[in-house]
């Protein structure tokens, strides 16, 4: 009789989860978050870095806008540094020692950047509007905890997932013009392939962080418990990332890709018993 019972449950979990992925498009939520990034973004001095944004969005999807230069701003500085110090500069292949890949080690870094800024955007989601005693009236305006959970993700975490995704296809597209442009400094040793892996693995460890932050935001009482839960996870997941991406970009990329997903199930599975 349990086992019947439990039966139809889960599959209107199920079921709620797939008509609120489907909602999106009109997920009250969803829309303000997006909106207030966009009233955010006319202000042209916070793409300049001349204006102190009010939130992780102000600060975070501009960032990753300026990304698309790494590969030439690696190139100018190794340009600059040879000019001032040409035996520094100079970069001469060793018998059985690895060449140092500056722009892989670039671009491993950057890619935990996304990670980091969805941990800051949902780590107080739930537990701000717990603080402000407003998280029971957001809970009645919603259709469900999942249009709820998805909202926020869609509408905080999404514009960075879309910014890096722009980002990284310019890297993959520029490849071969900047790629020459390294070989006399150090060689770029990932192929296009590894590159795109290597964005999709970022773009996996983002909604994998974000949806950890947002659990921890609906489990912890404080945003700053909240914030320390989601940067801790954000932190250790973003080095193991990174540490993968470095000793193997292809196939380590695809592990990534595939080893984040589970964590991103449990995470969203305990996020939404903590609504």
């Amino acid at each position: 009789m349990n086992s019947a019972a439990e039966a139809p449950a889960a599959l209107r979990r199920e079921t709620g989860f797939f008509e609120a992925l489907l909602r999106l498009p009109e997920n009250p939520l969803a829309i303000r978050e997006w909106r207030a990034l966009r009233h955010q973004a006319r202000d042209w001095r916070l793409w300049l870095g001349l204006r102190i944004p009010k939130d992780a969005r102000g600060w975070g999807v501009p960032a990753i806008a300026w990304f698309f230069l790494a590969p030439y701003i690696v190139w100018g500085a190794l340009t600059l540094g040879r000019r001032a110090a040409p035996a520094y500069f100079t970069f001469t292949p060793v018998a059985g020692l690895p060449s140092i890949d500056i722009l892989g080690l670039c671009f491993t870094m950057l890619a935990a950047y996304p990670a980091l800024v969805a941990a800051a955007l949902m780590s107080s989601a739930i537990s701000a509007e717990r603080e402000r005693e407003s998280l029971d009236d957001l809970r009645a305006a919603m259709g469900s905890p999942h249009d709820l959970l998805l909202g926020l993700l869609a509408g905080r975490v999404g514009p960075v997932l879309l910014s890096f995704t722009i980002i990284g296809a310019l890297w993959v597209v520029a490849r071969p013009h900047y790629a020459p442009l390294l070989q006399s400094f150090t060689p770029f040793t990932w192929s296009a392939p590894q590159l795109a892996l290597a964005v999709a693995a970022s773009l996996a460890l983002t909604v994998a962080t974000g949806t950890i932050a947002a659990a921890a935001s609906t489990r912890l009482r404080r945003s700053g418990q909240a914030m320390l839960a989601g940067f801790a996870a954000a932190a250790v997941l973003t080095m193991m990332v990174s540490a993968a991406l470095l000793v193997k970009p292809g196939g380590g990329a695809a592990a990534v890709i595939v080893g984040v997903l589970p964590v991103i199930g449990a995470a969203y599975v305990v996020a939404l018993r903590g609504l």
